[in-house]
């Protein structure tokens, strides 16, 4: 590997391609050389506007969609039309876990057991978060009757939650 020695600092460096006569370390240094030597650095000019100034892209600029617009475009990419739609293969589990009841119940338990895990009671301060889970003391697919009875939660940290799981298998 050849060592070649800036024209404009004195350092020592390595060109980057071996073809390629390089004359400084570094783009900046280059730049400095340039005005050194009286030649006029590679900069935007400030009298000449860039390229694309006053160009229209689309015809929507300086525009604003009516709601009734807005609406329709919703409409047309909703559902099976949507480029996201996979078939309707979001599982009844995703879809309770969603619900606005789900949320609710959960609140509920959260707020009843003092957002504090009822197994080791460790609670979220300062400098130290814990995530609390929610979680159904009758197994929800044993008894979906109880999926939103408050007295079928308790509220669990993230690690005893696992455990909870574990010692069932």
């Amino acid at each position: 590997m050849r060592i070649l020695i800036c024209k404009n600092c004195g350092k020592k460096f390595s060109p980057k391609n071996r073809n390629y006569k390089q004359k400084c370390c570094n783009k900046s240094c280059g730049q400095r050389l340039a005005v050194k030597l009286g030649h006029k650095p590679k900069l935007f000019k400030k009298d000449k506007p860039s390229w694309n100034k006053g160009l229209k892209i689309s015809g929507m600029s300086n525009k604003k969609h009516s709601k009734e617009t807005k609406e329709k475009m919703r409409l047309a990419h909703q559902g099976e039309k949507s480029y996201l739609w996979k078939g309707g293969v979001t599982s009844e589990n995703q879809l309770l876990r969603k619900s606005s009841k789900f949320k609710e119940w959960r609140k509920k338990v959260f707020e009843r057991d003092n957002w504090t895990c009822q197994k080791c009671g460790r609670r979220t301060k300062i400098g130290i978060r814990i995530t609390l889970h929610p979680h159904h003391i009758k197994p929800l697919a044993k008894y979906p009757r109880l999926v939103y009875k408050v007295d079928n939660g308790i509220t669990l940290c993230k690690e005893c939650h696992l455990k909870e799981h574990k010692h069932k298998f």
